[in-house]
C-alpha cells in the first residue's frame, strides 16, 4: 500500500499505527504536515508520495 487516510479517528486509533508504519519505512502526519495525533486525520505513506498528498489535501480546502 503506497498510502493510508484515516478521518475520523481518536489519538488512540492513530498513536499505535505510527511506529508500525515508521519501522516499515513510511511517513507520518496529520493534514497539516504536523506530527499530531489530535487532529481527528491520519495520513501514513512512503516518504516520496507524502508531501505530494498533503498538496493534493491542502487545495481541496
Amino acid at each position: 500500500m503506497d498510502a493510508f487516510l484515516l478521518l475520523g479517528a481518536g489519538p488512540w486509533d492513530i498513536a499505535p499505527l505510527i511506529p508500525i508504519v515508521q519501522e516499515a519505512g513510511g511517513t507520518f502526519s496529520d493534514l497539516s504536515g504536523q506530527y499530531r495525533t489530535d487532529t481527528g486525520a491520519a495520513l501514513f505513506s512512503r516518504p516520496g508520495l507524502h508531501q505530494r498528498l498533503l498538496d493534493i489535501a491542502g487545495a481541496a480546502d
